[in-house]
């Protein structure tokens, strides 16, 4: 009877599992979803909008861009769906997605652009935002880094996300070849959440996110504002830039590490500013993600060591102007030292950002400085084949800009910039070639896509060079936290794509991933769902 029983058993299970695929079924999630589940590449879908209606061109107006016709699919893809959701947990515990600052880089070497997102979800380390609510059950907000996997066609794996290092909250960004192996390393810039202020910064890698390396500021109530990757000394290796947040007004602080390509860094050369760093009277600390950066100055310097100065001086945006430190390390010393006198250039009210580039196409780096005050742009452009700088130029750029990013948004050759402001989202920024900015257009997104009210951070590049794009730059938008929304908390990344006219889409981060299963018994056709946070 016994053996009777068992053949009955085996035979209803093999009937129940001939069946199945014709069967809806249910599922259950057990445990975070990852590259590893099998579903790492995008399937497109159509977008709709939160009340149902699809989405059209609701991106950029006025930029002279050819939306897709109709039909043609614009936005919405596996891991960008909208307006489901947003801002709960599966438990009912509501989180944000503050996004403090954005990246671009290749890190996972697979030859396409991927997006690096940092975000500050503590309300007692960030600046950027509003108080943000904490979640139910005295669960604690956290920072976190967010690395979205481009497929090189518009579309991103699923995000690989991990905490910052215990007790910080990441302020800024930068992307970078640390250790020389062809993919790009991520230096985050941190700051305590116990409110003492305390800086940090970690260097992670590789598509999983390895922590390389924490590295602590020597100076006290060191809030990072800023951190940039550039090759100082004579190695090959990039090295560590660290602005640090003033917390009064005066003087401000840079560090500048040399790294030799090791985790472990060495003791840093401090410079001091004039200015101070990301901070003003009135709210005192303000975000200022792009304050520091390293570049090749036209200055005239004079030699060092008899040879000619060509190397990396160090320029950052500072109550007093642009101040540029000259890099006085001598040949074959890897550890690095500045002019510690500077050079002051008069820009704005206000300068809070600091963008070196190329805007007339000669091959030299031009200096722009984005004034949060004025809401103003100072452009230097360097003089060809010879030291110095053209008398500088001023353009508006918008009523509070944070950060931004040189661009080749409209293809015509020229450098634009892309401006983002705490206020108004995102402005675009024409360029003239010459030193000079006019405003081609503003944009914030449709309301019932939940509009960019508080924009952190914006960058650009080619991410869809796999299916022809590459002619205009793709956008990254990062949201900041501005409130409670019909579907939940604010804040988060938007990507544009410049093939389809920049018709916006939601990335979105993700708790878990389901197997593959027919839960809407259609016939066999596997179905997978998504846990969203």
């Amino acid at each position: 009877m016994k053996k009777g029983f068992t053949l009955l058993v085996l035979a209803i299970t093999l009937i129940v599992t001939a069946i199945t695929p014709i069967l809806a079924q249910d599922f259950a999630f057990g445990g975070a979803g990852s590259a590893s589940t099998g579903f790492r590449q995008s399937i497109p879908l159509l977008a709709t909008a939160s009340n149902g209606a699809t989405l059209s061109n609701l991106g950029v107006t006025g930029a002279a861009r050819t939306p897709s016709p109709a039909g043609v699919l614009g936005a919405g893809y596996l891991n960008t769906i909208l307006a489901t959701g947003s801002g709960f947990l599966p438990n009912g515990n509501r989180t944000s997605f503050n996004v403090v600052d954005l990246g671009v880089g290749d890190v996972d070497g697979d030859g396409f652009l991927d997006i690096m997102a940092v975000s500050d979800d503590n309300s007692t380390s960030r600046i950027n935002a509003p108080a943000i609510p904490a979640q139910t059950g005295g669960v604690g907000n956290i920072g976190r880094v967010t690395l979205f996997t481009g497929i090189g066609d518009g579309t991103f794996g699923l995000p690989v996300a991990v905490s910052s290092a215990a007790g910080f909250s990441p302020t800024s960004v930068s992307m970078g070849d640390f250790n020389l192996d062809g993919a790009s390393d991520a230096l985050v810039g941190e700051v305590s959440t116990n409110g003492l202020f305390t800086g940090n910064f970690e260097i992670f890698s590789t598509g999983n996110l390895a922590s390389l390396g924490v590295g602590t500021p020597t100076a006290t109530t060191a809030r990072v504002a800023s951190v940039d990757f550039e090759r100082i000394n004579d190695d090959p290796f990039p090295d560590v830039i660290v602005a640090l947040n003033n917390s009064a007004p005066g003087s401000g602080t840079v560090l500048v590490y040399p790294t030799h390509g090791q985790p472990i860094l060495s003791a840093p050369t401090t410079i001091t500013t004039q200015g101070s760093i990301g901070f003003n009277a009135t709210a005192g600390r303000l975000p200022a993600n792009r304050a520091v950066a390293g570049f090749q100055s036209n200055l005239p310097f004079p030699a060092v060591g008899g040879a000619v100065d060509t190397d990396f001086d160090i320029g950052v945006a500072t109550t007093a102007g642009l101040e540029v430190f000259e890099n006085t390390t001598p040949q074959n010393v890897t550890s690095p030292t500045f002019d510690p006198t500077g050079v002051v250039l008069a820009a704005g009210n206000g300068p809070i950002g600091f963008l070196p580039g190329d805007v007339n196409g000669d091959n030299s780096q031009d200096l722009v400085v984005i004034n949060r005050g004025s809401g103003t742009v100072t452009c230097y452009v360097a003089n060809s084949g010879t030291p110095g700088y053209q008398v500088p130029r001023t353009s508006v750029a918008s009523s509070q800009p944070n950060s931004g990013t040189f661009s080749n948004f409209d293809g015509d050759g020229k450098a634009d910039l892309l401006i983002a402001d705490s206020l108004n989202g995102v402005t675009v920024l024409k360029g003239g070639g010459n030193g000079t900015f006019t405003v081609k257009t503003s944009f914030g997104f449709n309301k019932t896509l939940e509009p960019v009210a508080n924009a952190s951070a914006v960058v650009s590049g080619a991410f869809e060079t796999l299916i022809g794009g590459g002619t205009v730059d793709d956008i990254a938008v990062g949201d900041g936290f501005s409130g409670v929304s019909p579907t939940g908390l604010s804040g988060g990344v938007y990507y544009l794509s410049g093939l389809r006219g920049d018709i916006p889409v939601r990335l979105r981060l993700f708790t878990a991933i389901s197997l593959a299963a027919d839960f809407d018994g259609t016939g066999g056709l596997n179905d997978i769902a998504l846990m969203e946070q």
